[in-house]
């Protein structure tokens, strides 16, 4: 059982390594989209994916042992969580698993805030692109276009050039 909870704290502070870099690199893409940095935010999402899929491995090998140490506890899996089992554990470990457990959900939170900031700054900014779009396509149909003999030319439409909205 010590074993098996040893195991769960190694993924657990590992879990808490990849969240604080998750969350670094949602700070520089705050900076990378304040500064119009296409190629950083690129590797910057990649970067990203790449952390998820090493989470997803590790959320894999979290849940097994946690429904392994449910097993040996005799609770039912589904509602044991991470307070229970600190609740259920010799006071060896306890302290690093309540220090783990306040450490990811702290992250997380941040993680969770960055993200919303970030989202809330891609939303304004495209709310404006789409805004000066509209304005330059009514400029452009409003334009007096001539032909090469000097001609006014009026059923001309520029705007139909840019009809498309990001």
């Amino acid at each position: 059982m010590n074993e098996l909870i040893e195991k769960l704290i190694n993924i657990l502070e590992q879990e808490y390594t990849y969240y604080e870099t998750l969350f670094n690199l949602s700070i520089l893409e705050k900076k990378l989209i304040l500064a119009l940095d296409t190629v950083g935010l690129i590797s910057s999402a990649q970067e990203k994916n790449n952390i998820a899929q090493k989470l997803q491995t590790l959320e894999s090998e979290r849940t097994n042992l946690v429904e392994k140490i449910s097993k040996a506890l005799s609770k039912p899996l589904e509602t044991f969580n991470l307070k229970e089992l600190i609740d259920n554990i010799d006071d060896e470990y306890k302290e690093k698993l309540i220090k783990i457990r306040e450490k990811l959900q702290k992250k997380t939170e941040e993680l969770a805030k960055i993200n919303r900031d970030n989202s809330n700054i891609l939303e304004k900014s495209l709310e404006f692109i789409n805004l000066a779009m509209s304005r330059f396509r009514t400029v452009l149909a409003k334009s007096i276009s001539y032909s090469r003999s000097g001609k006014n030319i009026e059923k001309v439409s520029y705007g139909a050039l840019l009809q498309k909205e990001i």
